[in-house]
């Protein structure tokens, strides 16, 4: 009977012991974090410039409508899902 009343053994953390191991990784590391911000620019100004260049060929009928309007709608999707998938 005296075993039942004691408290169970368990190997989960405290709130103040969790709380403890997590502050370092609530710190901001810009360093880092501007990896990250590069690559979503050199993405966007990738997207941007494919765009201008199937415009161009569009315009100048050296690629047809077909071809045009999927690529162009990738080209305009990519941009829009970038920060959402790039962001650290």
């Amino acid at each position: 009977m005296a075993d039942t009343l004691t408290e169970p053994c368990s190997t989960d953390l405290t709130w103040d012991e969790a709380h403890h191991r997590l502050i370092p990784l609530l710190r901001a590391n810009d360093f880092t974090n501007a990896f990250y911000i590069l690559g979503e620019y050199v993405g966007l100004i990738g997207s941007l410039a494919a765009c201008a260049w199937l415009y161009s060929a569009w315009s100048s009928g050296r690629l047809p409508t077909a071809g045009f309007l999927p690529s162009s709608v990738f080209g305009c999707r990519r941009p829009d899902s970038s920060p959402r998938v790039c962001s650290g």
